[in-house]
């Protein structure tokens, strides 16, 4: 009960107004608390909405196979929000929550976490936590309008060829947007509707997952609408360099297929380690991308003509890629629950390694 509920800032809300018919009312006429005496059950309708409030604003989600609870831990509760936090966590079989660095934090320095999603961009975090938290962050990377260089929110310039809108000023909400080449504007709510509207058609090409339209759709958009690394494509390049290579088109599709997937983890990675330089959050999605970067170096190995024969520098030199690719995927996937998809990657990730070490032992002479 010492713990932030923000009652005042809530009433009245969408929120306030779903717990007080799915919780409150519930609680106090179908399990009827109200018949309890007071002095032995505090069941006012401003004390349950206050303990609502505290599992909304402070409580961690909890995977636990197929099932999501939510775990209250007092003392998590006091960590900062960044977003660019400096610890990472994950809970143990008894639900505890560990809580380790990410990065080097130094004497006196706050312990950060991260209230909100780390791929979306900076109006779409600020927003979640404005409604969620109740507050706005102020961070480096919310104030920076590349975002860390990243260009995660940038829009192309409809006004010359090479220009990027970015937010005059990424901590105002209804500030205009500006082209860093041409000087041209666009108001706060066009960025907001065209960014809608994106995200929109991502999502519902991500539900039919076909290749080439996926393809198209990142293609098209990155040329004619927003930056190639913009958050929504980057959702969906996620999905794209892990369908590279699954699919139908012979050997030669399947040749340039594991050359784009190649490239694609190479740039998807860059941003995620600008981001996120711990992996405090980014871990999973890394993990999927250094997994997915070795096969495509894999696969060209084992297409060199000296793979069954004899060394070659370029042989050697792609299997010692596939390996640290391997060893950087189970670092960051290492704290992942066994039973959940990215434990279940780092276990496979340790095999095939061992299994990577056996084959260039083979080929490869010590």
């Amino acid at each position: 009960m010492a713990l932030e509920s923000h009652y005042e800032e809530r009433l009245g809300t969408h929120t306030y107004e779903q717990n007080h018919k799915r919780v409150v009312n519930f609680l106090r006429n179908y399990f009827f608390l109200q018949e309890f005496p007071k002095e032995s059950v505090d069941c006012s309708e401003r004390t349950i909405h206050t303990v609502t409030g505290i599992v909304d604003v402070n409580a961690l989600e909890i995977r636990e196979g197929e099932t999501d609870i939510l775990g209250l831990y007092p003392t998590f509760a006091m960590l900062e929000h960044s977003c660019l936090p400096n610890t990472r966590h994950c809970f143990n079989e008894g639900r505890r929550v560990v809580v380790s660095a990410a990065v080097d934090v130094k004497a006196g320095e706050h312990l950060t976490t991260m209230y909100t999603h780390v791929l979306w961009g900076t109006a779409q975090r600020r927003d979640h936590l404005k409604h969620s938290k109740y507050f706005m962050c102020t961070c480096r990377r919310c104030a920076d309008p590349t975002e860390l260089g990243t260009h995660f929110t940038s829009l192309r310039c409809r006004s010359c060829a090479d220009g990027f809108l970015l937010s005059a000023a990424p901590l105002d909400e209804l500030a205009d947007w500006l082209c860093a080449s041409c000087s041209a504007t666009m108001p706060a709510k066009a960025v907001t509707e065209a960014t809608l509207r994106l995200g929109e058609e991502v999502e519902a090409a991500l539900t039919q997952l076909d290749l080439a339209q996926l393809e198209a759709l990142v293609e098209r958009h990155a040329s004619t609408t927003v930056h190639h690394n913009h958050f929504h494509l980057f959702a969906a390049r996620h999905t794209l360099l892990q369908m590279y290579g699954r699919g139908e088109g012979g050997a030669e599709g399947q040749k340039e297929h594991m050359r784009r997937k190649e490239r694609l983890c190479g740039d998807f990675l860059k941003v995620c380690t600008a981001l996120d330089p711990g992996m405090a959050r980014l871990g999973p999605y890394a993990g999927v991308a250094l997994y997915e970067y070795h096969l495509a170096v894999l696969a060209r190995a084992r297409g060199h003509p000296e793979a069954a024969q004899q060394e070659s520098v370029a042989l050697r030199r792609d299997i010692e890629s596939a390996k640290a690719l391997l060893q950087q995927c189970i670092k960051v996937l290492k704290d992942e629950p066994e039973k959940q998809p990215e434990g279940q990657l780092c276990a496979m990730a340790r095999t095939n390694l061992a299994e990577l070490c056996q084959w260039q032992a083979t080929i490869v002479p010590s």
